[in-house]
């Protein structure tokens, strides 16, 4: 954390805060709608916002797709990398952001350097992805950690950043595709495009884009909103900058019993310092993202994870998140494929 960070933290009042995590909970809400929420006028949030956008709080603004229901499962890979200088490592990272198929890229510290999420078909679409990606940089992967998500315990929540609030937990789901996939025709493809790139974009250009009149955009995206497609639209937040250390566990445990997760699953909607949870099928079985304050508060949160777990826990692993590189839900190539597929 440098002091322009912090510096700027202490400037984000409970108003800019209110503000924030009303970007964060539905980004398409207007700014006449956030004003009369957080009692500001509409000229006043519009300028927060650019403020907050300038100084890298808010880094952009997505839109949350079931795709599962397109028929893209996400795996969780945790790259080690050797004998990389800056300038190779550096390639690499670029390689998986501009990735067609990679859905989040954080660069860390640890046992890891570099955690991907990447949204496949099928397992064997996946290796085909890892086989290029090894080939590309022979020798600067050393080995890498698969891990896939089962079930969302927790959907990513930054109530923390609003100490005042008690906000409604966040509760998971399941990410395990449906029978029936959901199919979309070339218009609702380059909607979900459009939004990808920018939730907060306002209907005209959205349609405009589309080469649609508005009115036809609107009721393409409320069909798509009322079936679930859609789960939501959300800024990227740069958590860092608001003053917190960001942290994941990776927990191996041996098989819970139901009421262990369902009273673990509880905790961690509860607990607002934990900032994302899944369970995963591979080494570790459970993830859990943390917001800290500091290495005190860090060890606090982990204590109160080791007591819920208690006697099933078998070990875990701590890793620093430095940064996040991508996040995006909707992947450029998921356009492409379901084009294919319509």
């Amino acid at each position: 954390m440098n002091t322009v960070d912090m510096k700027f933290d202490r400037k984000l009042d409970v108003k800019g805060r209110k503000i924030l995590y009303e970007l964060y909970k539905d980004c398409r809400s207007t700014s006449n709608q956030i004003a009369k929420t957080v009692g500001l006028s509409r000229e006043a949030v519009d300028y927060r916002i650019q403020v907050m956008e300038k100084e890298g709080i808010v880094r952009k603004y997505i839109t949350l797709v079931d795709t599962p229901r397109l028929g893209y499962l996400t795996y969780n890979v945790y790259f080690n990398l050797q004998d990389c200088d800056d300038a190779e490592e550096e390639k690499i990272r670029l390689y998986l952001v501009n990735h067609d198929f990679t859905k989040w890229v954080v660069s860390c510290s640890g046992k890891w350097d570099i955690a991907v999420a990447f949204a496949a078909r099928d397992t064997s679409h996946l290796n085909e992805m890892l086989y290029n990606l090894t080939s590309l940089f022979q020798n600067k992967i050393k080995y890498y950690d698969i891990l896939s998500t089962l079930t969302v315990y927790k959907d990513a929540d930054i109530s923390l950043v609003i100490r005042e609030i008690i906000t409604n937990p966040k509760k998971g789901f399941p990410t395990v595709p449906p029978q029936k996939l959901h199919k979309l025709d070339d218009t609702d493809l380059k909607i979900l495009s459009s939004l990808s790139e920018n939730a907060r974009s306002n209907i005209v250009d959205v349609a405009k884009k589309v080469k649609l009149t508005p009115e036809g955009t609107s009721y393409r995206m409320k069909k798509i909103v009322g079936e679930g497609l859609i789960r939501g639209f959300r800024a990227v937040i740069d958590v860092t900058k608001l003053g917190h250390l960001w942290y994941m566990m990776l927990i191996e445990t041996a098989p819970l019993p139901p009421e262990i997760e369902s009273k673990f699953e509880m905790f961690c909607q509860m607990q607002k310092n934990i900032f994302f949870s899944d369970k995963l099928l591979g080494k570790w079985q459970i993830r859990v993202e943390i917001l800290a304050d500091d290495h005190q508060h860090l060890n606090k949160v982990m204590r109160e994870v080791r007591n819920i777990l208690s006697q099933h826990l078998r070990s875990y692993e701590l890793i620093v998140v430095f940064d996040e590189l991508k996040q995006v839900s909707f992947t450029k190539g998921m356009m492409t494929v379901n084009k294919e597929r319509v």
